[in-house]
């Protein structure tokens, strides 16, 4: 349950600890993704796709930095990650700090599910960060579909 109040951006995170960057996730989880809707298609190709960027499947989020790896804060929980893919999660790439894109009155901190976490108000800077690394062509990692 997400709590009502919140607090300014600051007032429990490092202010310098708040990232923008990608998720690169690896082709074992982009294959469970795609054989649903195409269940003809092998690993191989998968990642021939992906390495030849015919099918989209980066993530832009907003990241916390601690000693464990990058966290990314959900309505379903937090997820940390390594950042360099050791952890089978996928790799996190092109990492800025938050403030290239955000006002800090854009960000802001809640509690869900008695966790604390960063949300932002608003996606445009978001949006901003992606078309700088990808364009205007660059696709939602929740739908994977083969641009061919």
């Amino acid at each position: 349950m997400i709590d009502k109040k919140y607090n300014p951006i600051g007032t429990h995170f490092n202010k310098d600890k708040i990232f923008v960057g990608t998720i690169e996730p690896t082709i074992d989880e982009v294959y469970e993704d795609v054989v649903k809707t195409y269940p003809y298609m092998s690993r191989e190709a998968v990642g021939f796709l992906i390495k030849t960027h015919a099918l989209q499947v980066l993530a832009s989020d907003i990241f916390y930095l601690t000693r464990k790896g990058f966290t990314r804060f959900t309505l379903a929980g937090n997820e940390t990650y390594k950042g360099d893919g050791s952890d089978k999660k996928g790799r996190i790439i092109n990492v800025e700090p938050v403030w290239n894109y955000y006002r800090p009155d854009q960000l802001i901190e809640i509690k869900n599910n008695g966790k604390k976490q960063i949300f932002v108000s608003t996606l445009e800077p978001l949006d901003e960060y992606q078309k700088k690394y990808y364009g205007e062509e660059m696709q939602e990692a929740d739908s994977v579909t083969p641009t061919l």
